[in-house]
């Protein structure tokens, strides 16, 4: 009889630890999947915005203004001013926002943006004639 005891004993032991686990992995799971996916709503938003800034004439007036040789080189200067206070009007509060301008053929890079965060980047060409005189105007987006 005392055989068949540890056997029942090592066999609760083993239910025991095959719910535990199971438990741990489920509430993971749920936690997992509580997660929204919000890349689909700041693609949205960020589209909606360059959308508007590629229409807006001014905005691409001042866009083609900023040489893309070194667009940081004031960040108070007057057209970056002017990007900014059109971008946060149309950024939805709890966002945070930079942009980049350059050439279209080249890959530039913003280093203000955090690197500790999950940044969404979206771009618009914006030209008068899309050969001679264009800039890409780079969007990031990120959660405060």
């Amino acid at each position: 009889m005392r055989k068949n005891k540890k056997a029942w004993i090592r066999i609760a032991e083993a239910v025991s630890a095959i719910l535990l686990l199971t438990s741990i992995l489920l509430i993971i799971s749920l936690r997992a999947t509580e997660k929204e996916d919000i890349s689909s709503n700041m693609y949205t938003i960020q589209r909606a915005i360059l959308d508007e800034v590629s229409s807006n004439g001014n905005m691409r007036s001042v866009i083609l203004s900023i040489d893309p040789e070194d667009p940081y080189k004031d960040d108070f200067k007057d057209e970056n001013i002017q990007i900014k206070d059109f971008l946060k009007k149309r950024v939805p509060l709890g966002l945070s926002f930079n942009y980049t301008v350059c050439k279209p053929l080249e890959s530039c890079f913003n280093p203000t943006v955090p690197r500790n965060k999950d940044v969404y980047v979206d771009d618009a060409i914006i030209s008068t004639v899309p050969t001679e005189y264009s800039r890409k105007f780079i969007f990031y987006v990120w959660i405060d």
